[in-house]
């Protein structure tokens, strides 16, 4: 009886859905895509760069680091550092409010 019940709410659920508000969400959901794959293509360029300076400095560890360079690849690391904290930040963050919702009155 219960099953039949929530078969019956869930279709009168689903026939109240608005067909575009579905369709908006989709387009919005491929936009932000899009977006996102765009700062994952820029990161992975500069991760290539730093491989290619990594291999250039293995292929000849005594030749000396310019001073500006390695201050200016200093200070890429520290903001690259920190953003990843606020990534992981940010990840922990949605993990612990997605996993709230459920604990509620015991």
């Amino acid at each position: 009886m219960i099953g039949i019940l929530t078969l019956m709410i869930t279709a009168i659920v689903i026939a109240q859905i608005d067909p575009e508000a579905v369709n908006d969400k989709i387009e919005t959901a491929l936009e932000d895509d899009e977006e996102f794959q765009k700062k994952i293509a820029e990161q992975k360029k500069e991760l290539e760069k730093l491989r290619q300076e990594i291999k250039s400095i293995n292929a000849n560890p005594k030749k000396p680091i310019d001073p500006k360079r390695k201050e200016q690849l200093r200070k890429e690391i520290v903001a690259v550092s920190k953003e990843a904290e606020k990534r992981k930040a940010a990840k922990k963050g949605k993990s612990d409010n997605s996993g709230s919702g459920s604990q509620g009155k015991g």
